[in-house]
């Protein structure tokens, strides 16, 4: 069942995600933070919510800086298409702060 994201499917939870992916060309220079942060932004003024997660692979180095460089912790592990990766959380708590 599609999610929203185009990828055609469901995340685990009921809960809000805000997600990044930059071309290679692009990468290293803060746009992925810059759009995230924007996002992040939006949904916080525009839906009482107290999270927002991010699913990120773990072996993904790069999206991890950017869920760091954003304030959001590392919550669990989950499964994702049959293998592991992390979800990382942003509350509002601290985001607006």
């Amino acid at each position: 069942m599609p999610d929203g994201s185009g990828r055609g499917f469901r995340r685990p939870g009921p809960d809000f995600e805000v997600g990044w992916g930059i071309a290679s060309e692009f990468r290293g220079k803060g746009y992925a933070v810059e759009a995230a942060r924007a996002s992040i932004d939006w949904a916080f003024a525009h839906f009482e919510l107290d999270r927002i997660v991010h699913c990120i692979d773990r072996e993904n180095t790069a999206s991890q800086g950017v869920a760091r460089r954003l304030g959001a912790e590392k919550e669990r592990q989950i499964e994702l298409f049959g293998h592991v990766s992390d979800l990382w959380v942003t509350k509002r708590s601290s985001w607006m702060a």
